[in-house]
């Protein structure tokens, strides 16, 4: 028997997100096996499983995604976009029953073993539009994605760095094999980098055997975002004086 029939096939053409106050989430495995294995898309996942609901170590859908990885996928038109009805976000969350839930194997290439939910018919949302969104306001928010974007075309995994102090943690590779190699802390180009915090960061990336990158934005021309270059600084800490 051939590896691929056991796995999930994929049966529609672009995956579905749900927005709910800006934010980006995947409740379904056909989506999130989409955007793992073809954009390099990862999220996070938040849910928890009826049996085991006091625990953080096994998590469950929906998928969260990063305001970056929502802004890639929408701008590149990778995903259909949805929203909740009235109610609908509650009714999804009433159908999370627990003879409801069934365990498969992802057959990504990280072959992740992940809990899911069996296909609700009832449907309770409606598709929209990207204008619906609203998406980075701020120079900050700009500059994060501007820096994801130039990373993401540089061929790494991005999830996001915050148990490691930084922005985002870089994979060689899918995570499910690689352990990341860098960490990303994006700064301000109008601020100082003192010396005590560039020793921190040298130790802190010594300490889990990585790599650090301090990555700013150019923004001398705001008003043309083509001329907007991320520029990144990296060192490593000899520990030595």
């Amino acid at each position: 028997m051939n590896s691929q029939d056991n796995e999930i096939k994929i049966k529609q053409e672009k995956p579905k997100i749900f927005i709910f106050q800006d934010n980006g989430y995947v409740w379904d495995l056909e989506s999130l096996k989409i955007l793992r294995e073809k954009h390099r898309i990862l999220g996070s996942f938040l849910g928890t499983t009826p049996q085991y609901h006091s625990q953080n170590e096994f998590l469950v859908f929906p998928v969260l995604l990063m305001k970056e990885e929502l802004f890639l996928c929408v701008s590149n038109d990778w995903v259909d976009l949805f929203e909740w009805e009235k109610n609908g976000l509650i009714k999804q969350f009433e159908n999370f029953e627990e003879d409801e839930f069934q365990v498969k194997r992802l057959k990504t290439t990280s072959s992740s073993l992940i809990e899911i939910k069996t296909t609700n018919e009832n449907k309770t949302y409606s598709k929209i539009s990207k204008e619906k969104i609203g998406f980075f306001k701020s120079k900050e928010e700009k500059m994060r994605a501007i820096i994801f974007r130039d990373l993401w075309q540089r061929g790494y995994f991005i999830s996001s760095g915050l148990k490691f102090g930084g922005d985002y943690l870089l994979y060689p590779n899918d995570p499910g094999k690689f352990h990341a190699s860098h960490i990303v802390k994006v700064v301000s180009s109008e601020n100082v980098l003192t010396p005590k915090y560039l020793i921190s960061s040298g130790r802190l990336g010594t300490s889990v055997n990585k790599k650090v990158i301090f990555a700013s934005v150019d923004f001398s021309d705001e008003n043309n975002e083509k001329n907007c270059f991320p520029k990144y600084l990296s060192f490593n800490w000899a520990g030595k004086m």
